[in-house]
Protein backbone atom coordinates (compact mmCIF):
# COMPACT_ATOMS: atom_id res chain seq x y z
CA UNK A 1 0.00 0.00 0.00
CA UNK A 2 2.94 2.58 0.92
CA UNK A 3 4.62 1.46 -2.22
CA UNK A 4 1.47 2.18 -4.04
CA UNK A 5 0.84 5.17 -2.83
CA UNK A 6 4.24 6.73 -3.01
CA UNK A 7 4.36 6.00 -6.76
CA UNK A 8 1.33 7.94 -7.30
CA UNK A 9 2.69 10.95 -5.54
CA UNK A 10 5.78 10.92 -7.52
CA UNK A 11 3.88 10.35 -10.94
CA UNK A 12 1.80 13.54 -9.73
CA UNK A 13 4.47 15.69 -8.85
CA UNK A 14 6.36 14.85 -11.87
CA UNK A 15 3.34 15.91 -14.02
CA UNK A 16 1.88 19.13 -13.32
CA UNK A 17 -1.17 20.39 -15.89
CA UNK A 18 -3.86 22.57 -14.97
CA UNK A 19 -6.07 20.71 -12.32
CA UNK A 20 -10.01 20.77 -13.40
CA UNK A 21 -12.00 23.10 -10.49
CA UNK A 22 -14.84 20.61 -10.19
CA UNK A 23 -14.40 19.56 -6.88
CA UNK A 24 -12.00 18.08 -4.49
CA UNK A 25 -9.75 15.56 -6.91
CA UNK A 26 -8.99 12.09 -5.52
CA UNK A 27 -5.77 12.22 -3.53
CA UNK A 28 -2.97 9.12 -2.56
CA UNK A 29 -3.71 10.36 0.64
CA UNK A 30 -7.31 8.83 0.21
CA UNK A 31 -6.46 5.08 -0.13
CA UNK A 32 -5.79 5.36 3.67
CA UNK A 33 -9.64 6.05 4.03
CA UNK A 34 -11.13 3.54 1.42
CA UNK A 35 -12.75 0.55 2.66
CA UNK A 36 -12.72 -2.47 0.04
CA UNK A 37 -15.94 -4.25 0.50
CA UNK A 38 -14.95 -8.80 0.00
CA UNK A 39 -16.13 -11.97 0.70
CA UNK A 40 -20.18 -11.51 1.02
CA UNK A 41 -22.20 -14.53 2.20
CA UNK A 42 -25.90 -14.47 3.00
CA UNK A 43 -28.02 -16.16 5.85
CA UNK A 44 -30.15 -19.20 5.07
CA UNK A 45 -33.45 -17.64 4.84
CA UNK A 46 -32.01 -14.38 3.34
CA UNK A 47 -32.91 -12.10 5.57
CA UNK A 48 -29.05 -11.17 6.26
CA UNK A 49 -25.71 -10.91 5.05
CA UNK A 50 -22.07 -10.34 6.47
CA UNK A 51 -19.20 -9.52 4.88
CA UNK A 52 -15.86 -8.56 5.05
CA UNK A 53 -14.83 -4.18 5.30
CA UNK A 54 -11.12 -4.39 4.72
CA UNK A 55 -9.09 -1.06 6.07
CA UNK A 56 -5.89 0.39 5.67
CA UNK A 57 -3.12 1.61 8.67
CA UNK A 58 -0.87 3.85 7.40
CA UNK A 59 1.25 3.69 10.39
CA UNK A 60 1.43 -0.22 10.80
CA UNK A 61 1.65 -0.90 6.94
CA UNK A 62 -1.03 -2.83 7.02
CA UNK A 63 -4.53 -4.15 6.41
CA UNK A 64 -6.92 -5.45 8.40
CA UNK A 65 -10.21 -7.44 7.93
CA UNK A 66 -13.36 -6.72 9.72
CA UNK A 67 -16.65 -8.63 9.78
CA UNK A 68 -19.81 -6.68 9.04
CA UNK A 69 -23.70 -7.63 8.77
CA UNK A 70 -26.54 -6.29 7.67
CA UNK A 71 -30.05 -7.43 7.36
CA UNK A 72 -32.15 -7.56 4.07
CA UNK A 73 -33.80 -4.21 4.25
CA UNK A 74 -30.43 -2.22 4.98
CA UNK A 75 -31.93 -0.48 8.30
CA UNK A 76 -29.59 -2.49 10.43
CA UNK A 77 -25.80 -2.46 9.70
CA UNK A 78 -23.26 -4.37 12.44
CA UNK A 79 -19.67 -4.57 12.96
CA UNK A 80 -18.97 -7.99 14.26
CA UNK A 81 -15.41 -7.89 14.76
CA UNK A 82 -12.61 -6.15 16.01
CA UNK A 83 -9.20 -6.41 15.25
CA UNK A 84 -9.48 -10.01 14.16
CA UNK A 85 -7.95 -9.91 10.80
CA UNK A 86 -10.86 -11.86 9.22
CA UNK A 87 -11.45 -14.09 6.65
CA UNK A 88 -13.57 -16.72 5.27
CA UNK A 89 -17.19 -15.39 6.45
CA UNK A 90 -19.92 -17.98 6.19
CA UNK A 91 -23.02 -18.25 8.17
CA UNK A 92 -23.35 -21.51 10.07
CA UNK A 93 -26.45 -23.70 8.43
CA UNK A 94 -28.80 -22.45 11.18
CA UNK A 95 -27.81 -19.22 10.67
CA UNK A 96 -27.66 -18.03 14.08
CA UNK A 97 -24.00 -17.09 13.86
CA UNK A 98 -21.71 -16.47 11.18
CA UNK A 99 -17.78 -18.28 11.50
CA UNK A 100 -14.88 -16.82 10.15
CA UNK A 101 -11.18 -17.45 10.21
CA UNK A 102 -8.73 -15.56 11.92
CA UNK A 103 -5.05 -15.05 13.89
CA UNK A 104 -5.55 -13.90 17.37
CA UNK A 105 -1.99 -12.60 16.31
CA UNK A 106 0.68 -12.58 13.71
CA UNK A 107 3.05 -15.40 15.03
CA UNK A 108 -0.17 -17.88 15.54
CA UNK A 109 -2.22 -20.12 13.71
CA UNK A 110 -5.41 -19.54 11.78
CA UNK A 111 -8.20 -20.82 14.03
CA UNK A 112 -11.72 -21.41 13.24
CA UNK A 113 -14.23 -19.00 14.98
CA UNK A 114 -18.17 -18.07 15.24
CA UNK A 115 -20.02 -15.28 16.31
CA UNK A 116 -23.47 -14.32 16.59
CA UNK A 117 -25.44 -13.10 14.00
CA UNK A 118 -26.94 -10.01 16.35
CA UNK A 119 -23.14 -9.55 17.95
CA UNK A 120 -20.74 -10.29 20.72
CA UNK A 121 -17.97 -11.90 21.72
CA UNK A 122 -16.33 -14.10 18.81
CA UNK A 123 -16.12 -17.89 20.46
CA UNK A 124 -12.57 -19.80 18.98
CA UNK A 125 -14.16 -23.32 17.86
CA UNK A 126 -10.96 -25.03 16.73
CA UNK A 127 -7.48 -24.66 18.45
CA UNK A 128 -5.60 -26.77 15.62
CA UNK A 129 -1.41 -27.12 15.33
CA UNK A 130 -1.96 -26.60 11.17
CA UNK A 131 -2.79 -23.51 9.30
CA UNK A 132 -6.76 -23.40 8.82
CA UNK A 133 -6.80 -22.10 4.93
CA UNK A 134 -10.57 -23.12 4.47
CA UNK A 135 -13.84 -25.20 5.80
CA UNK A 136 -17.46 -26.34 5.06
CA UNK A 137 -20.26 -26.79 7.46
CA UNK A 138 -22.10 -30.11 7.48
CA UNK A 139 -25.97 -29.39 6.91
CA UNK A 140 -26.96 -30.36 10.31
CA UNK A 141 -23.96 -28.12 11.98
CA UNK A 142 -22.79 -30.59 14.22
CA UNK A 143 -19.47 -31.44 11.70
CA UNK A 144 -16.96 -29.63 10.26
CA UNK A 145 -14.38 -30.60 7.22
CA UNK A 146 -11.39 -27.95 7.64
CA UNK A 147 -8.89 -27.61 4.85
CA UNK A 148 -5.21 -27.41 7.18
CA UNK A 149 -1.76 -26.78 5.73
CA UNK A 150 0.76 -29.40 6.73
CA UNK A 151 0.52 -32.32 9.59
CA UNK A 152 -0.32 -29.79 11.97
CA UNK A 153 2.22 -31.95 13.88
CA UNK A 154 3.79 -28.47 15.19
CA UNK A 155 3.15 -25.20 15.89
CA UNK A 156 3.89 -22.51 13.33
CA UNK A 157 5.31 -20.05 15.64
CA UNK A 158 7.56 -23.02 17.11
CA UNK A 159 9.34 -23.95 13.47
CA UNK A 160 12.76 -23.16 13.26
CA UNK A 161 13.73 -22.83 9.60
CA UNK A 162 14.83 -25.48 7.75
CA UNK A 163 16.15 -26.53 4.05
CA UNK A 164 13.31 -26.49 1.87
CA UNK A 165 12.94 -29.72 0.23
CA UNK A 166 11.49 -29.58 -3.18
CA UNK A 167 10.07 -33.12 -4.42
CA UNK A 168 8.14 -32.07 -7.00
CA UNK A 169 7.43 -30.81 -10.75
CA UNK A 170 5.31 -27.66 -9.68
CA UNK A 171 7.32 -26.48 -6.73
CA UNK A 172 6.09 -22.59 -6.50
CA UNK A 173 3.69 -20.38 -6.91
CA UNK A 174 2.12 -16.91 -6.76
CA UNK A 175 1.48 -15.47 -3.16
CA UNK A 176 1.89 -19.25 -2.09
CA UNK A 177 5.83 -19.51 -2.27
CA UNK A 178 7.45 -22.83 -2.38
CA UNK A 179 5.03 -25.69 -2.74
CA UNK A 180 6.97 -28.90 -0.53
CA UNK A 181 4.67 -31.43 1.08
CA UNK A 182 4.72 -29.20 4.18
CA UNK A 183 2.34 -26.97 2.51
CA UNK A 184 -0.05 -29.29 0.80
CA UNK A 185 -3.22 -29.21 2.95
CA UNK A 186 -5.16 -31.85 3.86
CA UNK A 187 -8.70 -32.22 5.56
CA UNK A 188 -10.11 -32.97 9.10
CA UNK A 189 -12.99 -33.35 10.30
CA UNK A 190 -14.30 -31.38 13.25
CA UNK A 191 -16.85 -32.26 16.24
CA UNK A 192 -17.87 -28.98 16.93
CA UNK A 193 -19.66 -30.03 20.30
CA UNK A 194 -16.65 -31.79 21.71
CA UNK A 195 -13.42 -30.71 19.56
CA UNK A 196 -11.94 -33.65 17.91
CA UNK A 197 -10.35 -32.73 15.44
CA UNK A 198 -9.61 -35.71 13.04
CA UNK A 199 -7.99 -36.57 9.66
CA UNK A 200 -9.33 -37.62 6.74
CA UNK A 201 -7.60 -40.47 4.32
CA UNK A 202 -5.31 -38.37 2.14
CA UNK A 203 -1.59 -39.00 0.69
CA UNK A 204 1.48 -36.98 1.76
CA UNK A 205 1.77 -36.02 -1.93
CA UNK A 206 -1.80 -34.63 -2.99
CA UNK A 207 -3.08 -31.58 -1.68
CA UNK A 208 -6.78 -31.55 -0.55
CA UNK A 209 -8.87 -28.53 -1.34
CA UNK A 210 -12.90 -27.62 -1.78
CA UNK A 211 -14.80 -29.53 0.28
CA UNK A 212 -18.39 -29.92 0.04
CA UNK A 213 -20.55 -32.06 1.87
CA UNK A 214 -23.78 -33.94 0.50
CA UNK A 215 -26.91 -32.42 1.44
CA UNK A 216 -28.15 -35.50 3.42
CA UNK A 217 -24.30 -34.40 5.15
CA UNK A 218 -23.14 -38.59 4.84
CA UNK A 219 -20.46 -37.60 2.43
CA UNK A 220 -18.16 -34.83 0.96
CA UNK A 221 -16.80 -34.44 -2.39
CA UNK A 222 -13.39 -32.56 -2.46
CA UNK A 223 -10.58 -31.54 -4.71
CA UNK A 224 -7.55 -33.67 -4.77
CA UNK A 225 -4.58 -32.04 -6.41
CA UNK A 226 -0.87 -33.86 -7.23
CA UNK A 227 2.16 -32.25 -8.53
CA UNK A 228 4.39 -35.16 -9.14
CA UNK A 229 4.92 -34.50 -12.80
CA UNK A 230 4.35 -32.85 -15.83
CA UNK A 231 1.78 -34.66 -16.33
CA UNK A 232 0.17 -33.60 -13.41
CA UNK A 233 0.04 -29.93 -14.01
CA UNK A 234 -3.07 -28.20 -14.66
CA UNK A 235 -5.23 -31.45 -13.62
CA UNK A 236 -7.17 -32.40 -10.48
CA UNK A 237 -9.06 -34.98 -9.34
CA UNK A 238 -13.58 -34.56 -7.82
CA UNK A 239 -13.24 -37.24 -4.84
CA UNK A 240 -15.55 -38.46 -2.80
CA UNK A 241 -15.62 -39.74 0.59
CA UNK A 242 -18.65 -40.79 2.68
CA UNK A 243 -17.88 -40.41 6.62
CA UNK A 244 -18.14 -43.64 7.58
CA UNK A 245 -15.22 -45.23 9.53
CA UNK A 246 -13.48 -47.03 7.02
CA UNK A 247 -14.47 -45.31 3.99
CA UNK A 248 -11.75 -44.51 1.51
CA UNK A 249 -11.76 -41.60 -0.90
CA UNK A 250 -12.72 -42.25 -4.40
CA UNK A 251 -11.99 -40.82 -7.27
CA UNK A 252 -15.22 -39.56 -9.05
CA UNK A 253 -13.33 -37.52 -12.39
CA UNK A 254 -10.32 -36.19 -13.06
CA UNK A 255 -10.72 -32.33 -14.85
CA UNK A 256 -8.69 -29.84 -16.39
CA UNK A 257 -8.06 -27.01 -13.30
CA UNK A 258 -9.80 -23.79 -13.04
CA UNK A 259 -9.04 -20.94 -11.82
CA UNK A 260 -11.51 -21.09 -8.98
CA UNK A 261 -13.47 -24.03 -7.61
CA UNK A 262 -16.80 -24.63 -6.30
CA UNK A 263 -18.13 -27.94 -5.89
CA UNK A 264 -22.38 -27.90 -5.07
CA UNK A 265 -24.27 -30.94 -4.60
CA UNK A 266 -28.16 -31.06 -5.90
CA UNK A 267 -30.10 -32.05 -3.54
CA UNK A 268 -31.05 -35.77 -4.47
CA UNK A 269 -27.28 -36.27 -4.01
CA UNK A 270 -27.13 -37.30 -7.32
CA UNK A 271 -25.07 -34.88 -9.19
CA UNK A 272 -22.40 -32.54 -8.47
CA UNK A 273 -22.19 -28.50 -10.28
CA UNK A 274 -18.25 -27.92 -10.92
CA UNK A 275 -16.12 -25.73 -12.98
CA UNK A 276 -12.89 -26.89 -15.31
CA UNK A 277 -10.75 -25.27 -16.96
CA UNK A 278 -8.91 -25.20 -20.04
CA UNK A 279 -5.22 -27.76 -20.93
CA UNK A 280 -2.51 -26.38 -19.03
CA UNK A 281 -0.60 -24.26 -21.94
CA UNK A 282 -3.91 -21.95 -22.71
CA UNK A 283 -4.79 -21.53 -18.74
CA UNK A 284 -4.56 -17.89 -18.81
CA UNK A 285 -6.48 -17.28 -21.95
CA UNK A 286 -9.59 -19.81 -21.28
CA UNK A 287 -12.10 -19.21 -18.96
CA UNK A 288 -13.54 -21.50 -16.62
CA UNK A 289 -16.75 -23.20 -18.07
CA UNK A 290 -19.35 -25.01 -15.80
CA UNK A 291 -20.40 -28.41 -15.99
CA UNK A 292 -22.37 -31.44 -14.00
CA UNK A 293 -20.99 -34.84 -13.41
CA UNK A 294 -23.24 -37.89 -11.97
CA UNK A 295 -22.09 -39.12 -8.78
CA UNK A 296 -23.27 -42.78 -9.96
CA UNK A 297 -21.35 -42.62 -13.15
CA UNK A 298 -18.94 -39.90 -12.94
CA UNK A 299 -20.48 -39.11 -16.63
CA UNK A 300 -19.77 -35.38 -17.28
CA UNK A 301 -22.77 -32.88 -19.39
CA UNK A 302 -21.74 -29.22 -20.27
CA UNK A 303 -23.83 -26.71 -18.97
CA UNK A 304 -24.13 -22.97 -21.19
CA UNK A 305 -21.19 -24.85 -23.38
CA UNK A 306 -21.47 -21.83 -26.11
CA UNK A 307 -20.98 -19.07 -22.77
CA UNK A 308 -17.69 -18.12 -23.98
CA UNK A 309 -17.06 -15.81 -21.46
CA UNK A 310 -15.38 -16.20 -17.89
CA UNK A 311 -17.65 -16.76 -14.90
CA UNK A 312 -17.81 -15.67 -11.03
CA UNK A 313 -19.24 -16.80 -7.91
CA UNK A 314 -21.64 -20.15 -9.44
CA UNK A 315 -24.55 -20.52 -6.77
CA UNK A 316 -26.80 -23.70 -7.29
CA UNK A 317 -30.55 -22.29 -6.58
CA UNK A 318 -31.85 -24.49 -3.66
CA UNK A 319 -34.34 -26.20 -5.71
CA UNK A 320 -31.45 -27.49 -8.16
CA UNK A 321 -33.26 -25.29 -11.30
CA UNK A 322 -30.52 -22.65 -12.22
CA UNK A 323 -26.87 -22.08 -11.37
CA UNK A 324 -26.39 -17.97 -10.71
CA UNK A 325 -23.24 -16.67 -12.14
CA UNK A 326 -21.78 -12.97 -12.66
CA UNK A 327 -20.77 -13.14 -16.21
CA UNK A 328 -17.90 -11.15 -17.13
CA UNK A 329 -17.99 -9.57 -21.06
CA UNK A 330 -16.78 -6.56 -22.79
CA UNK A 331 -16.47 -3.98 -20.15
CA UNK A 332 -19.25 -5.04 -17.62
CA UNK A 333 -19.96 -7.85 -15.44
CA UNK A 334 -23.08 -9.07 -15.44
CA UNK A 335 -25.62 -11.13 -12.89
CA UNK A 336 -26.87 -14.11 -14.89
CA UNK A 337 -28.53 -17.42 -14.62
CA UNK A 338 -27.91 -20.64 -16.16
CA UNK A 339 -30.57 -23.49 -16.18
CA UNK A 340 -29.25 -26.78 -14.95
CA UNK A 341 -31.46 -28.89 -17.01
CA UNK A 342 -30.90 -27.34 -20.45
CA UNK A 343 -27.86 -24.82 -19.70
CA UNK A 344 -30.24 -21.45 -21.36
CA UNK A 345 -28.77 -18.55 -20.03
CA UNK A 346 -30.97 -15.75 -18.95
CA UNK A 347 -29.25 -12.18 -18.04
CA UNK A 348 -30.94 -10.98 -14.19
CA UNK A 349 -30.08 -7.30 -14.87
CA UNK A 350 -28.45 -5.26 -17.52
CA UNK A 351 -25.04 -3.55 -18.12
CA UNK A 352 -23.15 -3.25 -14.39
CA UNK A 353 -20.35 -4.81 -12.71
CA UNK A 354 -21.39 -7.60 -10.50
CA UNK A 355 -17.97 -9.19 -8.41
CA UNK A 356 -19.59 -11.07 -6.63
CA UNK A 357 -23.30 -12.78 -6.10
CA UNK A 358 -24.52 -15.01 -3.41
CA UNK A 359 -28.54 -16.03 -3.40
CA UNK A 360 -30.71 -17.72 -0.29
CA UNK A 361 -34.60 -17.69 -0.14
CA UNK A 362 -35.31 -15.75 -3.15
CA UNK A 363 -33.10 -13.29 -2.39
CA UNK A 364 -30.20 -12.67 -4.52
CA UNK A 365 -27.40 -9.93 -3.44
CA UNK A 366 -24.41 -8.68 -5.24
CA UNK A 367 -21.05 -7.04 -4.04
CA UNK A 368 -21.14 -4.50 -6.98
CA UNK A 369 -19.13 -1.36 -8.16
CA UNK A 370 -19.45 1.76 -10.90
CA UNK A 371 -17.42 3.89 -12.83
CA UNK A 372 -19.38 6.90 -10.03
CA UNK A 373 -19.19 4.20 -6.53
CA UNK A 374 -16.67 1.82 -5.22
CA UNK A 375 -17.65 -1.75 -4.72
CA UNK A 376 -20.61 -1.99 -1.84
CA UNK A 377 -23.01 -4.37 -1.22
CA UNK A 378 -26.64 -4.34 -2.87
CA UNK A 379 -29.70 -6.55 -3.24
CA UNK A 380 -30.82 -7.42 -6.80
CA UNK A 381 -34.31 -7.25 -7.02
CA UNK A 382 -36.11 -7.53 -10.85
CA UNK A 383 -32.90 -5.79 -12.44
CA UNK A 384 -32.07 -3.35 -10.02
CA UNK A 385 -29.75 -2.28 -7.37
CA UNK A 386 -31.11 -1.52 -4.00
CA UNK A 387 -27.95 -0.49 -1.68
CA UNK A 388 -27.52 -1.92 1.61
CA UNK A 389 -23.83 -0.50 2.52
CA UNK A 390 -22.55 2.66 2.06
CA UNK A 391 -18.61 2.76 3.76
CA UNK A 392 -17.70 4.46 0.95
CA UNK A 393 -20.04 7.35 0.66
CA UNK A 394 -18.93 10.05 3.07
CA UNK A 395 -15.43 10.05 1.48
CA UNK A 396 -16.56 9.85 -2.23
CA UNK A 397 -18.86 12.63 -1.32
CA UNK A 398 -16.33 15.18 -1.08
CA UNK A 399 -14.50 14.09 -4.68
CA UNK A 400 -15.70 15.00 -7.74
CA UNK A 401 -14.61 11.88 -10.53
CA UNK A 402 -13.95 12.25 -14.60
CA UNK A 403 -16.31 10.95 -16.77
CA UNK A 404 -15.74 7.55 -18.25
CA UNK A 405 -16.43 7.10 -21.72
CA UNK A 406 -16.40 3.15 -23.74
CA UNK A 407 -14.54 4.07 -27.26
CA UNK A 408 -13.07 1.79 -30.21
CA UNK A 409 -10.96 1.81 -33.05
CA UNK A 410 -9.24 -0.69 -35.48
CA UNK A 411 -6.10 -2.64 -35.27
CA UNK A 412 -3.86 -3.06 -38.33
CA UNK A 413 -5.08 -6.19 -38.79
CA UNK A 414 -8.70 -4.83 -38.96
CA UNK A 415 -9.62 -6.47 -35.53
CA UNK A 416 -11.59 -3.96 -33.07
CA UNK A 417 -10.19 -2.82 -29.81
CA UNK A 418 -12.11 -1.64 -27.14
CA UNK A 419 -11.44 0.22 -23.82
CA UNK A 420 -12.63 3.32 -21.60
CA UNK A 421 -11.43 7.03 -21.57
CA UNK A 422 -11.36 8.98 -18.28
CA UNK A 423 -12.08 12.46 -18.33
CA UNK A 424 -10.95 15.27 -16.14
CA UNK A 425 -14.18 17.24 -14.79
CA UNK A 426 -14.97 20.49 -16.23
CA UNK A 427 -13.58 18.51 -19.93
CA UNK A 428 -13.50 20.88 -22.56
CA UNK A 429 -13.64 19.13 -25.92
CA UNK A 430 -11.07 20.84 -28.26
CA UNK A 431 -8.72 21.63 -25.22
CA UNK A 432 -5.11 19.96 -25.62
CA UNK A 433 -4.86 17.68 -22.34
CA UNK A 434 -2.10 15.25 -21.08
CA UNK A 435 -2.48 11.88 -21.39
CA UNK A 436 -1.90 8.61 -19.98
CA UNK A 437 -2.05 4.91 -21.38
CA UNK A 438 -2.66 3.22 -18.15
CA UNK A 439 -3.17 -0.50 -19.15
CA UNK A 440 -4.34 -3.10 -17.13
CA UNK A 441 -1.85 -6.19 -16.59
CA UNK A 442 -2.43 -10.11 -16.66
CA UNK A 443 -2.50 -9.79 -19.77
CA UNK A 444 -6.18 -12.05 -18.88
CA UNK A 445 -8.12 -9.51 -16.98
CA UNK A 446 -10.28 -6.66 -18.23
CA UNK A 447 -10.17 -2.66 -17.98
CA UNK A 448 -14.61 -2.15 -16.43
CA UNK A 449 -16.53 0.34 -15.57
CA UNK A 450 -16.38 -0.35 -11.93
CA UNK A 451 -14.25 1.21 -9.47
CA UNK A 452 -11.77 -0.78 -7.96
CA UNK A 453 -8.68 -0.16 -5.07
CA UNK A 454 -6.73 -3.26 -6.34
CA UNK A 455 -6.34 -5.16 -9.54
CA UNK A 456 -4.40 -5.25 -12.64
CA UNK A 457 -5.21 -2.02 -13.28
CA UNK A 458 -7.84 -0.49 -10.91
CA UNK A 459 -10.16 1.78 -11.77
CA UNK A 460 -9.26 3.97 -8.80
CA UNK A 461 -6.36 4.78 -10.05
CA UNK A 462 -7.51 6.16 -13.35
CA UNK A 463 -9.26 8.39 -11.53
CA UNK A 464 -6.61 9.59 -9.71
CA UNK A 465 -5.03 11.03 -12.55
CA UNK A 466 -8.00 11.95 -14.21
CA UNK A 467 -9.54 14.19 -11.40
CA UNK A 468 -5.63 16.29 -11.17
CA UNK A 469 -6.86 17.18 -15.07
CA UNK A 470 -5.54 14.06 -17.36
CA UNK A 471 -7.33 12.19 -19.77
CA UNK A 472 -6.84 8.73 -19.08
CA UNK A 473 -6.56 5.78 -21.68
CA UNK A 474 -7.45 1.95 -20.86
CA UNK A 475 -7.32 -0.38 -23.29
CA UNK A 476 -8.43 -3.66 -23.83
CA UNK A 477 -6.07 -5.19 -25.95
CA UNK A 478 -5.82 -8.72 -27.45
CA UNK A 479 -5.04 -11.49 -24.93
CA UNK A 480 -7.13 -9.92 -22.37
CA UNK A 481 -10.32 -11.12 -21.18
CA UNK A 482 -14.33 -10.28 -21.83
CA UNK A 483 -14.23 -10.81 -25.56
CA UNK A 484 -14.23 -14.76 -25.85
CA UNK A 485 -11.17 -16.83 -26.04
CA UNK A 486 -10.27 -16.30 -29.77
CA UNK A 487 -9.55 -12.75 -29.08
CA UNK A 488 -7.70 -13.93 -25.23
CA UNK A 489 -5.69 -16.60 -26.96
CA UNK A 490 -4.62 -14.47 -30.36
CA UNK A 491 -1.51 -13.68 -28.07
CA UNK A 492 -0.66 -17.36 -27.44
CA UNK A 493 3.13 -17.68 -27.57
CA UNK A 494 3.55 -14.23 -29.18
CA UNK A 495 3.56 -11.64 -25.83
CA UNK A 496 4.77 -8.17 -27.27
CA UNK A 497 4.31 -8.29 -31.28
Amino acid sequence: MKNLVGLAIVLLGCLMPPAASAGRPLLPADWYRFKAISDLTIAPDGSQLAYLVTSYDKDADESRGDLWSVDWTGTRSMQLTHGLNVSRPRFRPDGRAVSFLAARSANLTTQLWAVDRHGGTPRQLTHAKGEITDYAWSPDGRRVVLVMEGDGATQGDERRPKPLVIDSFHFKEDTENYLTADTNTHLYLLEVKTGACTPLPSEAATADTAPSFARDGTQIAYVRGRNDSAADVGREEITLLALTAGAKPRTLTSIRSPHHQRLQWTADGASIVFLHGDEAKYTEYGPDQLAVVEVASGQVRQLAPGLDRWIYSPRLSADDKVIRVAVEDDGYQYPAQVSFAGGAIERLAGPMVVEELVAAAGHVAVRSSSDAAPVEVYALEQGRLRALSAHNRALFQEITLGAVQDFSFKSRDGTAIHGQIVKPPGFQPGHRYPTILWIHGGPDGQDDHSLELEGYGPPLERQLFATHGYVVLAINYRGGTGRGTPFARSIFADWGD
